[in-house]
């Protein structure tokens, strides 16, 4: 599932890099307003999600083909010109017809594939808010390892300095 969530990952190795590489140069970290915090890191997150996207458009083509099953099928109207040949003593005639068709479903099916459209919308918009889930449950996750990372080197970095003031 790791692959899955590939935009978010790079996101925290990144955070982590920068974190790692400004303690490792001796910049003192200050936490500054350019800081991501926990809000736009999942915004990021879940705007830049290929599988979120995907998810959420299954649930709408979904909810699309529900629509069109709950519809009844279109009437139509036909109208038509028959030429009658030409008979002993009589001339040639026309005939007009007119045809108007309404298809009547009498065997039940119609309902039972609604509901059956219904239920798979349902499903489709469960596993798009699951998906949200999992890749929202990701990025903090990453968010506070980063963090977490972060006060480390800050410590690491205090203790260094202490032993030198020490030695």
């Amino acid at each position: 599932m790791f692959h899955q969530y590939r935009s978010v990952c790079a996101l925290g190795v990144a955070l982590l890099a920068v974190t790692h590489t400004a303690a490792a140069q001796g910049i003192k970290q200050q936490r500054d307003d350019s800081a991501l915090d926990e809000a736009q890191v999942l915004q990021l997150a879940l705007a830049s999600s290929p599988q979120l996207a995907l998810a959420e458009a299954d649930a709408e083509a979904l909810r699309s083909i529900e629509i069109g099953t709950g519809l009844y099928p279109n009437p139509w109207l036909r109208w038509g010109r028959e030429a009658l040949p030409a008979q002993a003593g009589r001339a040639p005639q026309s005939e007009n017809n007119i045809r108007l068709q309404i298809p009547i479903d009498l065997s039940g099916r119609r309902p039972a594939q609604l509901a059956l459209s219904r239920s798979r919308t349902r499903i489709a918009k469960g596993q798009s808010k699951l998906t949200r889930s999992e890749i929202s449950l990701r990025c903090l996750d990453l968010f506070y390892d980063a963090i977490a990372a972060r006060r480390r080197v800050e410590i690491a970095a205090q203790t260094l300095s202490r032993i030198q003031e020490a030695s």
